[in-house]
């Protein structure tokens, strides 16, 4: 009893000591806090100076003074910088739209909605490379719907203080890691994009392929063998954190994509500006940094590099400016593809500035039969008779680095150099296998017994295909490389992978001649052409013709019309029997009359265009609606007459073939003279006629069917990318009427 009385007196002094232990343990749990938050970290520089300790804030202040001196310092320690691109589709229905041959080919419309279904990522990762001198590692893509998250890559990015201003004189290690604190990107406004991420839900791969899952022809499916997958692939796990995503999202779907963009539009390279001042290199800014560059439609009041509410209306006023310039430059559209190298590209069509009074009125009652609403009535008349009045001069476009191959309006690939086969007779076998020895990767041919032998175009990609098969089971690889299935040098990289040629990476087209319009003649006779060019299905199919004309049908009166035939196309694509299809000297209003009727839009034109007749108003239509216009007899071959080819034997076309080789020898002089190379190459000869008209088609975004049973012409006509014309060439042409 007495222990436990005694022992019961005691127990006030034993906690009160245990208390005591505990406080001590307590602060000196603190002492080792601060010194590992504030103190620790700045000794990995130099030595710093002595420091009051009186007060955990004091430490504080002085901390972040010391910090900053020694930032320099810590960037070697930093970890790697990088920048992060959200690239996907944001909609759930791009995988159809892609489908139905509605891919958008205009930067300021809806370029930037379906970018992984229409095959825009690659050349938007590359472009971001380039423009920002990014490497690989540094640019890191997410296959995510939604803005990238604005998030800081350490903990201590807080701490320095009012942070955009002190971040501008900061090294950019710095502010890459430090995004958020450096106010390198945006964060969210709010949440106008459904789910985590900031986007809607996307289809899942297969999604919108499988009405074509049935196809007899291998699973091609839309984009064929050897493409890329199109489809979206979402990254599990990442941006799932409900506080950091959104970064860019303004609440209206608006975002950047990029998450530096506020940053470069704030600092150099000042991106905004740029874009607006060369949307060939700069175009990505209009698809991966539309908030901060205020191109968000009904944020277009928001100061281009802005990122405040407050900006002044002298920022407001420059920023208008900015996207005035920016809409004029982009208003052409561009082309999505690959270019000679095969890398993935977007070329920007541009325009060539005019000649004062080069486009004038031909009748004195233009102003009378305008006010009489003429212009709108009798658009065909009045836009040749009365352009200046009506406003419908023709623009002189330039593709000043024209593709290799051209994304259609469906996602697939087509060479923008094809071998026409019309013409050739029984030699058509021998010159077709000249033209794939030589590295042509796309075959033109019809139906149309009248012109072409397509059951002759068939046998000799039957055998080319085979014997280069042959050769490499055989493991001489070099030996089919060495009958042409590697390309020559200048003809744009289209041979096969590695340089092996397979079905896949030749481009077949044909036509159904008027006769068969209908929609039962029309599937029947699809099958006809299958046996012909000895395949199980074609990349393109085209209505030769709108309706018979002349003796071109013989008598025979067609079952349908072409929208009954057209139907049937859009069958035989769905069944995977054909990747894309399109027509064929349509007019303007019966291409018009189609796309408006069309469940699946025509991906392609092809009509006559040749530097003499130039078929302005159908370029100008399908540069509008996205369809790529294929020009055949472009070497003049239509014209006809007894006194020669007037493409062929224009001297202002002979003369710009012999300036472009001038001007290449000038510049190589130069270089070496400059000690930038050693003066080789670019001198003697000159271009030919027929490659300047070919290359001008090109550069007006054309695909061209150069034709010829010479087999060194045949070679001749495919080095065309490895040159150019200049804008006043392009000019010149634009005005170029048959020599006298």
């Amino acid at each position: 009893m007495m222990r436990r009385e005694r022992s019961f007196h005691h127990r006030p002094i034993a906690i009160g000591r245990s208390l005591a232990r505990t406080w001590i343990v307590v602060a000196m749990a603190l002492i080792a806090l601060v010194n590992i938050l504030y103190i620790w970290p700045i000794k990995l520089g130099p030595a710093p100076a002595k420091r009051a300790t009186s007060s955990v804030a004091s430490i504080r202040v002085h901390a972040r003074k010391d910090l900053a001196d020694s930032l320099s310092a810590l960037v070697d320690d930093l970890p790697r910088y990088v920048v992060h691109l959200h690239c996907a589709d944001q909609s759930a229905v791009c995988e159809e739209q892609r489908h139905s041959g509605r891919c958008s080919t205009h930067l300021l419309d809806d370029f930037h909605t379906c970018p992984a279904s229409c095959g825009v990522c690659p050349a938007l990762e590359l472009a971001v490379r380039s423009s920002m001198n990014l490497t690989a590692e540094q640019l890191v893509v997410v296959r995510q719907p939604g803005p990238p998250s604005c998030v800081d890559d350490i903990s201590w990015c807080g701490q320095l203080g009012a942070a955009e201003e002190e971040c501008t004189t900061k090294p950019l290690q710095l502010v890459g890691v430090c995004k958020a604190a450096c106010g390198a990107c945006l964060k969210p406004a709010a949440m106008g994009l459904a789910g985590k991420g900031g986007g809607e839900a996307v289809l899942s791969p297969s999604a919108g392929t499988g009405r074509i899952a049935h196809a007899k022809t291998g699973g091609i499916g839309d984009a064929g063998k050897g493409e890329p997958n199109l489809n979206p692939v979402v990254v599990a796990g990442a941006d799932d954190d409900d506080d950091n995503g959104g970064g860019g999202d303004d609440g209206s779907g608006c975002f950047d994509a990029v998450d530096m963009c506020a940053w470069w539009a704030k600092n150099d390279p000042r991106v905004c500006q740029r874009v607006a001042e060369d949307l060939q290199a700069w175009w990505w800014v209009a698809v991966a940094c539309r908030r901060s560059c205020g191109l968000c439609g009904s944020a277009t009041a928001t100061a281009i590099g802005t990122t405040t509410a407050t900006a002044t209306a002298t920022a407001t006023d420059a920023a208008a400016g900015v996207k005035h310039r920016l809409v004029s430059a982009a208003r052409l559209g561009v082309q999505v593809g690959e270019a000679p190298d095969g890398s993935p590209r977007v070329a920007v069509f541009e325009e060539v500035s005019d000649e004062p009074g080069a486009c004038g009125d031909s009748q004195p009652q233009c102003a009378t039969w305008a006010a009489a609403g003429e212009c709108r009535r009798n658009p065909g008349f009045m836009n040749a008779a009365c352009p200046k009045t009506c406003g419908t001069c023709p623009v002189i476009v330039n593709l000043k680095q024209p593709l290799a191959k051209v994304r259609l309006n469906n996602g697939v690939l087509q060479p923008t150099v094809g071998y026409g086969c019309a013409g050739l007779g029984d030699s058509t076998s021998r010159t077709v296998r000249w033209a794939l020895e030589a590295g042509y990767r796309h075959l033109d041919s019809a139906q149309a017994r009248e012109w072409y032998r397509e059951d002759l175009v068939g046998k000799a990609l039957s055998e080319f295909l085979k014997e280069v098969s042959i050769s490499v089971q055989q493991g001489r690889g070099e030996g089919a490389v060495s009958r042409g299935a590697r390309v020559d040098r200048g003809s744009g990289g289209l041979a096969g992978s590695g340089g092996v040629v397979r079905r896949q990476d030749i481009f077949v087209t044909s036509k159904l001649h008027p006769r068969h319009l209908g929609y039962e003649t029309t599937l029947r006779q699809f099958n006809a052409s299958l046996r012909d060019l000895h395949t199980s299905y074609v990349d393109l199919f085209l209505l030769h013709y709108a309706e018979c004309w002349g003796n071109l049908c013989e008598g025979a009166v067609p079952k349908g019309n072409f929208f009954d035939s057209w139907r049937a196309l859009e069958e035989l694509y769905e069944a995977g029997l054909v990747r894309a299809i399109g027509v064929s000297n349509f007019s303007p209003d019966q291409l018009s009359k189609l796309l408006a009727s069309a469940r699946i839009r025509p991906a392609v034109l092809q009509v006559h265009v040749d530097p003499l007749e130039r078929n302005e108003a159908l370029q100008a239509l399908c540069r509008h609606e996205g369809v790529v216009l294929t020009a055949y007899s472009t070497l003049g071959t239509q014209w006809g007459g007894s006194h020669g080819n007037p493409v062929l034997g224009h001297p202002v076309l002979q003369a710009i073939g012999q300036e472009v080789v001038a001007a290449a020898a000038a510049a190589v002089a130069a270089a070496a003279a400059a000690g930038n190379g050693n003066g080789s190459g670019g001198g003697g000869g000159s271009r030919s006629a027929a490659q300047v008209a070919l290359r001008w088609a090109l550069q007006q975004g054309l695909v061209v069917l150069p034709r010829s049973s010479n087999q060194g012409r045949i070679r001749e006509n495919l080095q065309l990318y490895d040159w150019g014309l200049s804008a006043a060439h392009i000019r010149q042409i634009a005005h170029l009427k048959p020599a006298t």
